[in-house]
């Protein structure tokens, strides 16, 4: 198989808060395969307001995160086509005490 070496193996992959820009090849495979995402966020009582997670660049990629106060995801083919889809609900406040 041609192209950039893969850095990671397996099919899973734990990410922290505050880390910084990752190289596609650092960062499990998700091209043209069905994937999930679960992320575990702390949501202050005004509600939830920005991203979450994002992958991609200029001309391709998808972005899990917040606008008012509802999850939000879009995925970007290249400017071909792009999809989006938003919660119906919005993500509950969780304390912090």
């Amino acid at each position: 198989m041609a192209g950039l070496p893969q850095l990671i193996k397996g099919s899973s992959q734990l990410l922290f808060s505050g880390m910084g820009r990752l190289s596609e090849n650092s960062v499990v495979l998700m091209k043209n395969k069905s994937f999930s995402i679960t992320a575990d966020v702390e949501v202050p009582s005004k509600g939830a307001e920005g991203v979450i997670i994002h992958q991609g660049g200029a001309f391709a990629g998808m972005s899990l995160y917040a606008k008012a106060g509802r999850a939000k995801f879009a995925y970007n083919f290249f400017g071909l086509q792009t999809f989006t889809t938003d919660a119906s609900q919005p993500i509950p406040a969780v304390s912090t005490r």
